[in-house]
């Protein structure tokens, strides 16, 4: 698809002039890696290595290095690719991406359809991928975003969610109690104590309720749970629960794709 505007490089080279050169310097792996089942494991990724210009000496060595590293068993290498299961297919794919060693890595939703043990090796690769490429993660499961990524973008109708905005809110520290007592009460004595900021009043029955304390960023967590602590012994408030409620990515990206914001350009959001 053509761009409609803007520039865009990878490694010094640009995208529209120098395609090519920007190819070899990037591994893309669909969400539905395009693999041809009649042939072995081991035969593909010889081919995939010689489209990529893998020295033929070398195919080997780099082929049987990629199979360990993304946990391709001998004996799965000599299977054809279409009595593979999703997950093994998946880390053929893997295998492929990293073929020739680019230093950027795209991967679009590499664990969709995998069993759970199948996400967390995968994810683990991901991480020590991580350490030696930069590698672009597209992906709707926000826990994997959380477990892998040091940076995160949030697309919501085709723009680009405003990155303060995002930071802003997952730098958000709070803690979750719950009492026995009157919430009025609760709130004014837990709303006194210095380093809590705003209290939001989550539940109230049945003689209990339940708040959020936003605390400030310069705080001490451990001590200010033993000053709550402390409050609430004397105020004869029995704790049912005193929790750390840091904001999650998945409430982050309900609430910056549901509320209303207005881009207007780089630097300037309402």
């Amino acid at each position: 698809l053509p761009a409609t505007s803007g520039r865009a490089t990878v490694g010094g080279h640009d995208v529209f002039t120098a395609g090519d050169a920007v190819r070899r310097l990037v591994g893309y792996m669909p969400e539905n890696t395009p693999l041809y089942g009649e042939m072995r494991a081991v035969e593909y990724l010889h081919y995939r290595a010689r489209l990529k210009g893998v020295p033929r000496r070398d195919r080997a060595r780099v082929i049987g290095e990629l199979a360990e590293r993304c946990h391709l068993e001998p004996r799965r290498l000599r299977q054809r690719i279409e009595t593979l299961s999703k997950g093994y297919r998946q880390r053929v794919g893997l295998a492929d991406v990293l073929l020739g060693d680019p230093p950027v890595l795209i991967l679009d939703e590499p664990t969709a359809g995998l069993d759970p043990r199948q996400v967390i090796q995968v994810r683990r690769l991901i991480k020590e991928l991580g350490r030696d490429h930069t590698v672009i993660l597209s992906t709707h499961i926000l826990p994997e975003v959380e477990a892998v990524c040091d940076r995160v973008i949030i697309m919501d109708s085709g723009r680009i969610v405003p990155q303060e905005m995002i930071d802003s809110m997952l730098g958000r520290r709070c803690l979750r109690l719950e009492v026995r007592g009157e919430p009025t009460v609760v709130q004014a004595l837990v709303g006194g104590i210095r380093g809590v900021g705003k209290t939001s009043l989550l539940v109230s029955e049945d003689g209990r309720c339940r708040l959020e304390l936003e605390i400030d960023p310069e705080e001490d967590e451990v001590a200010l749970r033993e000053a709550i602590y402390r409050v609430c012994v004397a105020g004869q408030l029995p704790i049912l629960e005193l929790t750390h409620a840091g904001v999650s990515l998945e409430e982050v990206f309900v609430k910056v794709t549901s509320d209303r914001w207005v881009y207007h350009g780089e630097g300037d959001h309402s």
